[in-house]
């Protein structure tokens, strides 16, 4: 139980009132007394500390030291005494508060303790921070255990001394206050030994410390004026001192030097504090806004305080971080890998903690949603207005590279149109091999951007894009990007497993779809050199009617371009119900269109072992192929392998009699359809070098005749259009099953 203060007139109302409860005495040991103790055994002020039901007392006394008595109210207040031998005449009693165990057994040397963090609870100040020992009890007559004793001799006195605050702000600004501490000169708080024999007990420093805190359990609102003023007692040890106070409200930390003064044994020191006359107190590093660093990269800051501020430190850093602090320069070192914390703040504290200051930290790049949200709104979102450089977006750069150091998922709110990230990006794209997840729906593109003009390497893509479509619409998509629009681009080491899906509601609808590349644009001009490499497309690619190209890593390339793709990969499931498809490829829809001579496309070390679903709702072409599904114009395939399925349901149409040209279903190419006329980039149309098929062709309810198809499906090359033209394989080879109709032909 705590001892609280309570006003003078309510003590003696107490006081007359009577016992609140009678409880015999409780015997432990040889020998049990009851003594009575005052219910007002010292003042604070106006106020006085009273006893409370079962407040521990320690007492020495007959042999038995460092004993535990416990206070019962009543009229008078009692407390039981302890001994190991009857007291008799001249024998003394000592006792003090709050009892602790390891006080000690010798009475001359009691361990007690002035708390550094006092309390202000709802019913007032919590006494217990107040050290109290009684005048030393002589036994004037032989006692009988049990018995109740006089008060005579049991009072009880403060140890320490009371400052009593009384705060108030005349600025009128409506502050609550958290907290005040006492800075002071000399010890005021700690640890003490006390002599409960002497007369006259005193507090004798053992361990102590320079500053006490007393705390509001409850913020209290601070009036305008000093007749209202808030009061805050705080108990110091007796000492004459000097120091810095600091008032921690809801709205600030205020500071204010005070002269010297003495503070009392057993006394109350009265003191004015108008907030509105102290010092608000901040730390400033120097700068504004939020810090960026490299990895591994140091700056240094120059801190000012007040100076009244004592005891600055780092009290945190984000996990990884450094921060220390030399004299008013603070050094803080990002950590070398983005596997700690991206950001944070650093925390200086001062004043014991009352006092804070927060430097925010960050590694270059983008670290979280928010960040690439803001990112987005810096580079802005305008189709014709490129963005390269500037200091809005400097913060998300390293080495000229936006680049990712975390998993994000990309919030709606960053998606412009519900439809995409960005719709367009001129800056280099570094993943740093994190994953960007992604939930778009738009009626004709829904990508990671509409058009990109920059590289992208070491990226993970992941999530759902939607088309919806519609009469006229030009779907382009792409898990990346739906328009490539710049020469020299590469995208490296991508990887993607997102589920693409082009909702098309009528047929006439022109859609170029790729993994991760949908179109090249065609606003780029002529030659267009474009790279991929190391890129893998692991997701689902789902659509409906008209198809014009669509591919497991690109869509269709063309413009007069040259095409490298190298050590590309794809276990997608690709699925296509449309009256006709220009090109379907498990690397590549269509390598080149046939009105723009000059494409080459080259595929080396690529591979293919998903599966391609296509279902025809009319008779019209059908070209597909387990790499490249149609090429129009120059291609080089080196060392590529189809170990996936086609899967052909013709819906009892005659797709290869009727026009025998436009279609073609083979393992490594669909459809080989270049000009036999003269190629300015090479002498062969398609060269094919140690190329594999070793998967599964099944054509399902084929209106056409065996002799009608067996031209048009191959385990190497379905068809090849212009048998003039020049088309060499070497060293490849298959062992791919066909089957038609459920006849297996190869």
């Amino acid at each position: 139980m705590k001892k609280q203060l309570i006003n003078t007139a309510i003590i003696s109302v107490l006081c007359l009132a009577g016992c609140k409860s009678e409880q015999p005495a409780q015997v432990i040991g040889n020998h049990n007394y009851t003594f009575e103790v005052l219910s007002s055994k010292a003042l604070i002020g106006e106020n006085s500390l009273v006893w409370e039901e079962g407040d521990k007392i320690g007492t020495y006394a007959g042999g038995l030291n460092n004993n535990e008595g416990e206070i019962t109210i009543g009229t008078p207040c009692t407390f039981n005494v302890k001994t190991t031998a009857p007291l008799s005449i001249g024998d003394k009693v000592y006792a003090y508060y709050p009892y602790s165990a390891s006080a000690g057994e010798d009475a001359k040397a009691v361990v007690m303790t002035v708390p550094a963090v006092q309390t202000i609870l709802a019913s007032g100040f919590d006494a217990d921070a107040m050290p109290v020992v009684a005048v030393p009890y002589t036994v004037t007559g032989n006692l009988e255990a049990g018995t109740t004793q006089p008060v005579a001799g049991m009072h009880f006195n403060n140890l320490g001394s009371i400052i009593e605050f009384h705060v108030y702000d005349s600025a009128a600004r409506e502050l609550k206050i958290n907290s005040i501490g006492f800075n002071a000169s000399e010890n005021i708080c700690g640890t003490y030994t006390v002599d409960v024999t002497a007369e006259e007990a005193a507090l004798t420093a053992s361990s102590c410390t320079k500053s006490v805190k007393t705390t509001f359990a409850t913020a209290a609102a601070l009036p305008a004026t000093q007749a209202e003023a808030v009061i805050c007692n705080m108990v110091v040890a007796p000492v004459t001192a000097s120091g810095v106070l600091v008032i921690n409200t809801d709205k600030g930390v205020f500071v204010k030097n005070i002269s010297e003064k003495t503070y009392a044994r057993n006394g109350v020191k009265p003191l004015a504090l108008d907030v509105a006359g102290m010092t608000a107190v901040t730390v400033d590093f120097g700068v504004t806004g939020v810090q960026s660093f490299n990895k591994s990269a140091q700056q240094d800051y120059t801190v000012t305080v007040a100076e009244v501020v004592t005891d600055l430190a780092v009290e945190s850093a984000p996990e990884g971080w450094t921060a220390t602090l030399s004299g008013n320069t603070l050094t803080v070192k990002a950590p070398a890998d983005d596997k700690t914390a991206l950001k944070g703040k650093v925390v200086l504290s001062a004043m014991g903690g009352a006092v804070k200051g927060e430097l925010s930290v960050r590694l270059y790049g983008i670290n979280d949603a928010d960040e690439l949200a803001a990112f987005t709104t810096a580079y802005g979102n305008k189709v014709d207005e490129p963005v390269t450089s500037g200091d809005t977006i400097a913060p998300y750069l390293v080495g000229g590279e936006i680049a990712l150091n975390a998993d994000i998922t990309i919030p709606s709110s960053s998606v412009a149109d519900g439809g995409y990230w960005l719709k367009r990006l001129y800056i280099p794209l570094n993943g740093n091999n994190h994953t960007l997840t992604i939930a778009t729906k738009h009626a004709e593109r829904s990508c990671l951007f509409h058009n990109l003009g920059a590289n992208v390497h070491d990226l993970k893509i992941a999530g759902t894009m939607e088309c919806t479509g519609g009469a006229g619409k030009y779907i382009r998509m792409g898990s990346v990007a739906g328009y490539l629009s710049a020469d020299g681009v590469t995208i490296s080491n991508v990887i993607s497993t997102v589920d693409i899906k082009a909702n098309n509601n009528t047929n006439g609808e022109t859609m170029y779809i790729g993994g991760i590349i949908g179109l090249y644009d065609a606003a780029i001009s002529k030659p267009v050199t474009v790279r991929f490499e190391n890129c893998q497309f692991n997701g689902t690619i789902t659509t409906t009617k008209s198809v014009e190209s669509l591919g497991g890593i690109l869509g269709q390339a063309q413009q007069g371009s040259e095409t490298y793709i190298t050590n590309c990969s794809s276990s997608a499931v690709i699925t296509c119900t449309a009256r006709g498809i220009k090109g379907v490829g498990g690397i590549v829809g269509c390598g080149g269109v046939a009105t723009n001579p000059g494409e080459i496309v080259y595929l080396t070390d690529c591979s293919f072992t998903g599966t391609i679903n296509y279902v025809s709702d009319g008779n019209y072409e059908t070209r597909i192929g387990g790499i490249l599904g149609n090429l129009e114009r120059g291609a080089e395939l080196t060392r590529c392998n189809f170990t996936g399925a086609i899967n052909a349901d013709m819906k009892s149409k005659n797709y290869f009699a009727t026009d025998p040209n436009k279609r073609g279903i083979g393992g490594i190419i669909g459809r080989d359809t270049a000009p036999s006329s003269s190629y300015p980039k090479m002498n062969a149309k398609a060269i094919l070098t140690d190329c594999v098929s070793n998967g599964r062709i099944s054509i399902t309810n084929s209106g056409d005749s065996e002799s009608d198809n067996k031209s048009h499906i191959g385990q190497i090359t379905g068809l090849q259009k212009n048998t003039s033209a020049s088309h060499v394989e070497t060293n490849c080879t298959a062992t791919t099953v066909i089957s038609v109709n459920g006849v297996v032909r190869q």
